[in-house]
C-alpha cells in the first residue's frame, strides 16, 4: 500500500498546477529580453513594453518593442504560454494591423480573459517556460539548439494596388478595383513559391454580382513567374493575372472593401486549374489533437511545402494566410498584407484547460506541383526488340535491331530495315504518348547506307496502332550521315496518340536501308503502377500489454503516370495490429505515401496477419507477424521515478566511483550524479530534449549510464532475480547517444548465485561490444540456472550509454488472470473516479487512455489498489478531453494479461454494460456531463 500511495502522490504532483498570476510590465520586459537573446541574438534590444489596445475591454497582451526593429508579444498571465508572437523584421504599430492578425489577437485576449476569470492553472510545460525566461539576464542560459525551418516564401504581396489590376473595376476600391481577397493572395504566393504551373488547365466562369460574369482561361495562359518580383511597386500584369485567376478559380465574391471565398474550395482549384497533385487536401484542426496538428504542420514545412492556412471569427468571418516556417512551436506567418507583421506566432491554445478558441482553424496541405510525366527516350539498346510498348508492322520482314557498327547511329544498337525493290509501308510504332500544349517535340535521328538510293521516313500519328495514320510534313529525307529530325506536337489536339515511322521511297529498284535511333520527346504514358518498398514486418516477441511500433518505414508509390487510387485496405480492428495508413489516398506519378504499423498483443500466442492494400493497379500484400509470449521479465522502465538513481527490483554496482558528465545547455535532476545508471526522461529536461537522439527506444524513459569523469566506466545494471523453468532468451535494445567521443562499450554477464560482481561471468564474448549510434537489439541465451544478468558499461570517456526494453522469455506457463469486473465510474465536480473488483493473482493494475477505442492507448498510471481518480484538467492536459476511452489491465509483477476498457463521454447518462469479446475483456460505457 505504501508503494501505491507513493505512486499516487507522484501522479498527483505531476498533474497539480500552480495557479496563474497576472504578469506586470517588468516581468514581460524580462521575459522578452531573454527570449530575444535566445532567438534573435545580442544585436536586438528591448526598448518599451505596453499593453495592447483591445476593442473588447481589458487587454491581456503586452507588446515589447525592439531595436533596431522587431517586437515580442507576451502574455499578461503566467497560466498561458509566455511568448505569443514575435518578429525581427517588422515594427509594431497600432494601425495597419492585418485583419487576420487582429482576429488572432482578439482570440488570444479572449483565451487570456478566460484563464483569468476561471483561475486556470499552468501545466508543467508552461511553468518550465516561465521559469526559464523570467529570470535575471545574468543567470539566463540561451538554448540555440532549436529547429528553425523557413521562412519559405520570399514574396510580400498584398490585396490592393497593382495586385488587383485584373480584378473587376470598382471606384470604391484601391486604385479603382476590388480587392483580390486573402484566399487568392495566399494561393498566389504559394504558386509563386513553386513557380508553377507554366500553363494552366481548362477554364471557368461564374456570376459575381454586381460585377456580372467573371471568367478565366487558365489553359491558354502562360504564367510568367520570372516577371513576378517579391514586392510589387509598379504595374505588373504577370502578378495581377495570377492573383485574379486564383480568385476566379474559387468563385471569389469580390468587393471594394473585402473579397471572400471558401477555403474548402482551394484544393480543387489548385488541382483542377493549376495542375497541383491530387494530394492537396483541406484539413480541420478540430479533427486532431493539438500535438498531432502541430506535427502535421511541421511535417509539411520540413518537406519545404508552404501551407495555406485559415481561421475564422464571428466578428469578421474567415481569413487566409500562409504558414511558411516554424521555430519550436511558433509558426512563421505571411499575412499577405504587403509584408506587414510577418513573423512567428502561436496557433495552439494558450492553456489546455481554457475554452477552445482555436477550433475554427484549418489548413490545405499537400500543395505540391504535379511532377512532369516521363518523356520518351528510346535508343534501342535493350536486347528485346521491339522494346516494351513498341510494335512493328509487319511482325516479320520488317524493322529489326542491328548491332553492326557500320549501321549504328549511337550506342551499341539502332532500329534497322533493309530490302531490295519495293520498301513501302514498313512501320515502327511507338507506345501511347500523351500530347498537350506543353509537351516536347518528337525528335529522332535517322540515316541511310547508300547515297544512290532515295529513302524517306514518313512520320504519322493515330489513336490506335492500326491507323489510319495522319502524316506530318515534310517527310524525313535520309542521307548517309545521321540527321536529327524534329516535329512539333503543340499543334495536335491534346490526347493520347501512337506515332509511326514508316518507310518510303520514290523508286522500286536497288537496295535500300533505313536506320532510326534516339527517339525522344513527348510524354510517355506509362500505366499506373503501384510499388511498395517492404512486404513484411516482424514485431518480435512481446509480453501481452506491451507495444511495438514499426515507425513509418513503409512507402507506397506510383511509378506509373496515371493516378493510383486505393480502393480498400484490410480492417485490422479485430487483430492485435493497427496502422496509420489512410485508405483515402490517391497518388499521381512519382508521389509516395509513408505509413507504419503497431503491434499490441492482449493475449498469448502467435499473430500472423496479411495486410492488403487494394488499388486500381492490383493488390499489395504485407505480411505482419508477432509473438505474445510469457515473459520471465519485461521492463521498459516506464514505471520508475524520473531521474531515479535507485530503482528496485533492479540493482546497481558503481565500480568506478566517479561523478559523471552532464549535457551542455540542458539540466535535469541528479545531473553530475555519482553512480551507475539513471532513469532518464528526455521530455522532462530543461529545456525538453524530446524528439532528439536521447529519446528512449519506446515510451518516455530508459536506463542510461553517463560517462564517468574519472574514466573508464565500470557501471553495472543488474536484473531482478529470475526463476527460469528452462533455458531462456534475453533481448534488449542499446545505443550510443553520439559517436562524437567514441562509441559506448559494454559486456553482458550472468550469475547463477548472487549479485556480487564476482558472481558474474561474461556471455557476450571475449571482447566488449561497441553500441552503434542508433537503437540496436541484442539477444543472448540465458542458461536455466541463471538467477541474474547484468549489463556492464565499460566505456572510455564517451558520453551516454542507453538501454531500454528488456525481455526474458522461457518455456514456463503464464499465470491465468481474469479481467477486472464490475468496473464502475463515479463523477464529481471536475473529475471522474474509476473502480473495479480486485483480481485474484494480480498485484497491480495499469490504466491506459485513448480518444479512439481502436487507436493507440497511452499509459496513464499504475496502481496497486482497485481504484483511481482523474481530474478533468489532468485528462485535458493528457489530450483526453470530451470523449475518452480507458483500459484497465490486471498485472502480475512481470506481465499484463487481461484488460477491461471503459468509455467516458461528456454527453449523456449511463448507457450500458456489455461484453466486448470472448476473452473476458469487459467494456463498461459510462458518461457524464461537465458541472
Amino acid at each position: 500500500m505504501k508503494r501505491m500511495l507513493f505512486i499516487s502522490l507522484m501522479m498527483m504532483l505531476a498533474i497539480t498546477f500552480l495557479l496563474g498570476i497576472p504578469v506586470n510590465s517588468d516581468t514581460a520586459t524580462r521575459v522578452a529580453k531573454n527570449f530575444v537573446l535566445e532567438r534573435m541574438g545580442s544585436e536586438y534590444a528591448v526598448t518599451t513594453a505596453k499593453l495592447l489596445d483591445s476593442v473588447k475591454g481589458e487587454s491581456y497582451i503586452y507588446v515589447v518593442n525592439l531595436t533596431p526593429q522587431g517586437f515580442i508579444l507576451v502574455a499578461a498571465d503566467d497560466a498561458a504560454i509566455p511568448v505569443l508572437g514575435y518578429s525581427s523584421i517588422n515594427n509594431w504599430g497600432e494601425v495597419g494591423i492585418p485583419v487576420q492578425l487582429q482576429d488572432l489577437l482578439e482570440n488570444w485576449n479572449a483565451q487570456l480573459q478566460d484563464i483569468r476569470e476561471h483561475n486556470l492553472t499552468a501545466p508543467k510545460e508552461t511553468q518550465a517556460l516561465w521559469s526559464k525566461y523570467n529570470c535575471d539576464s545574468v543567470l539566463f542560459v540561451p538554448d540555440r539548439s532549436f529547429r528553425t525551418v523557413g521562412p519559405l516564401l520570399t514574396t510580400v504581396w498584398g490585396q490592393g494596388t497593382y495586385y488587383n489590376a485584373m480584378c473587376p473595376p470598382d471606384a470604391a476600391g484601391p486604385d479603382g478595383h476590388v480587392l483580390t481577397g486573402c484566399v487568392a493572395t495566399a494561393m498566389a504566393q504559394i504558386m509563386r513559391y513553386w513557380s508553377f504551373p507554366p500553363v494552366g488547365n481548362g477554364s471557368h466562369s461564374y456570376n459575381c454580382p454586381p460585377y456580372g460574369t467573371l471568367s478565366a482561361d487558365f489553359g491558354s495562359t502562360t504564367y510568367n513567374w520570372a516577371a513576378m518580383p517579391d514586392r510589387v511597386t509598379s504595374s505588373n500584369p504577370a502578378v495581377a493575372t495570377i492573383c485574379y485567376h486564383a480568385g476566379v478559380a474559387v468563385n471569389m465574391q469580390y468587393g471594394p472593401n473585402s473579397s471572400g471565398a471558401y477555403s474548402v474550395d482551394v484544393p480543387n482549384a489548385l488541382i483542377t486549374y493549376f495542375k497541383y497533385v491530387s494530394s492537396a487536401q483541406f484539413k480541420e484542426k478540430t479533427s486532431y489533437s493539438s500535438s498531432n496538428w502541430e506535427n502535421m504542420m511541421k511535417g509539411e514545412l520540413d518537406n519545404s511545402h508552404p501551407i495555406y492556412y485559415s481561421g475564422s471569427s464571428s466578428q469578421s468571418g474567415g481569413h487566409a494566410f500562409v504558414l511558411d516556417g516554424y521555430q519550436v512551436s511558433d509558426f512563421h506567418i505571411n499575412w499577405g498584407w504587403n509584408g506587414s507583421y510577418n513573423g512567428y506566432y502561436a496557433l495552439t491554445a494558450l492553456n489546455p484547460g481554457s475554452e477552445n478558441f482555436t477550433s475554427d482553424q484549418a489548413a490545405v496541405i499537400g500543395i505540391i506541383p504535379t511532377l512532369p510525366l516521363p518523356t520518351l527516350n528510346e535508343g534501342f539498346e535493350g536486347t528485346t526488340f521491339p522494346p516494351t510498348g513498341w510494335s512493328i508492322n509487319p511482325t516479320s520482314d520488317g524493322f529489326t535491331r542491328t548491332t553492326v557498327s557500320d549501321y549504328i547511329i549511337s550506342g551499341n544498337a539502332s532500329a534497322y530495315y533493309s530490302a531490295t525493290g519495293n520498301v513501302y509501308g514498313k512501320q515502327l510504332i511507338t507506345p501511347a504518348l500523351s500530347i498537350n500544349a506543353t509537351c516536347p517535340n518528337l525528335i529522332f535521328k535517322a540515316k541511310k547506307t547508300s547515297s544512290s538510293s532515295n529513302e524517306l521516313i514518313k512520320v504519322g500519328y493515330s489513336t490506335n496502332t492500326s491507323g489510319p495514320w495522319t502524316y506530318l510534313y515534310p517527310f524525313a529525307t535520309l542521307s548517309t550521315t545521321a540527321q536529327t529530325f524534329s516535329y512539333a506536337m503543340n499543334t495536335l489536339t491534346p490526347g493520347t496518340y501512337y506515332f509511326v515511322f514508316e518507310t518510303f521511297s520514290s523508286t522500286n529498284s536497288g537496295t535500300k536501308a533505313f536506320i532510326i535511333d534516339d527517339v525522344a520527346g513527348p510524354y510517355f504514358n506509362k500505366p499506373t503502377q503501384a510499388a511498395i518498398n517492404i512486404t513484411s514486418w516482424n514485431a518480435g516477441i512481446l509480453s501481452p500489454g506491451d507495444e511495438a511500433r514499426s515507425g513509418n518505414i513503409f512507402t507506397i508509390s506510383n511509378v506509373g503516370s496515371g493516378t493510383l487510387i486505393v480502393t480498400s485496405v484490410t480492417d485490422l480492428s479485430g487483430t492485435d495490429f493497427s496502422t496509420n495508413f489512410n485508405p483515402n489516398i490517391s497518388l499521381v506519378y512519382g508521389q509516395t505515401y509513408d505509413f507504419g504499423f503497431t503491434y499490441t498483443p492482449l493475449d498469448y500466442g502467435i499473430d500472423n496477419v496479411n495486410f492488403q492494400i487494394v488499388t486500381n493497379d492490383g493488390t499489395i500484400n504485407i505480411a505482419l507477424s508477432g509473438i505474445a509470449q510469457h515473459a520471465a521479465l519485461s521492463d521498459g522502465f516506464e514505471d520508475y521515478d524520473d531521474f531515479a538513481l535507485n530503482f528496485p527490483p533492479w540493482t546497481q554496482y558503481d565500480g568506478d566511483g566517479s561523478s559523471t558528465y552532464a549535457i551542455q545547455n540542458y539540466t535535469f535532476p541528479n545531473q553530475y550524479y555519482t553512480g551507475s545508471f539513471i532513469i532518464f526522461n528526455s521530455s522532462l529536461c530543461s529545456p525538453s530534449m524530446a524528439g532528439t537522439a536521447i529519446d528512449p527506444h519506446t515510451g518516455e524513459k530508459g536506463a542510461y549510464c553517463f560517462a564517468a569523469i574519472n574514466y573508464p566506466n565500470n557501471d553495472w545494471l543488474i536484473s531482478p532475480q529470475l526463476n527460469l523453468s528452462s533455458d531462456a532468451t534475453l533481448s534488449f535494445w542499446a545505443r550510443s547517444y553520439t559517436a562524437q567521443y567514441g562509441l559506448e562499450r559494454f559486456n553482458v554477464r550472468v550469475s547463477t548465485t548472487g549479485i556480487d560482481p564476482s558472481n558474474f561471468t561474461i556471455i557476450s564474448g571475449a571482447n566488449y561490444i561497441h553500441a552503434p549510434a542508433s537503437w540496436t537489439q541484442y539477444t543472448y541465451t540465458l542458461p536455466q540456472p541463471a538467477k541474474y544478468f547484468a549489463v556492464q558499461c565499460v566505456s572510455n570517456d564517451a558520453f551516454i550509454f542507453m538501454v531500454d526494453d528488456f525481455l526474458v522469455t522461457d518455456q514456463s506457463v503464464p499465470p491465468v488472470l481474469t479481467a477486472p469486473e464490475n468496473v464502475a465510474i463515479e463523477t464529481f465536480p471536475g473529475g471522474i473516479s474509476l473502480g473495479w473488483d480486485l483480481v485474484s493473482g494480480a498485484n497491480s493494475y495499469k490504466v491506459y487512455g485513448s480518444n479512439d477505442p481502436y487507436g493507440t492507448y497511452i499509459f496513464l498510471q499504475s496502481v496497486e489498489d482497485n481504484h483511481i481518480t482523474f481530474t478533468d484538467q489532468a485528462l485535458n492536459a493528457l489530450g483526453l478531453s470530451n470523449r475518452a476511452f480507458f483500459k484497465i489491465t490486471a498485472d502480475t509483477a512481470i506481465l499484463a494479461t487481461k484488460t477491461t476498457s471503459q468509455e467516458r463521454k461528456n454527453s449523456s447518462p449511463l448507457l450500458q454494460n456489455y461484453l466486448l469479446n470472448q476473452n473476458k475483456t469487459l467494456n463498461v460505457m459510462n458518461s457524464k456531463v461537465k458541472p
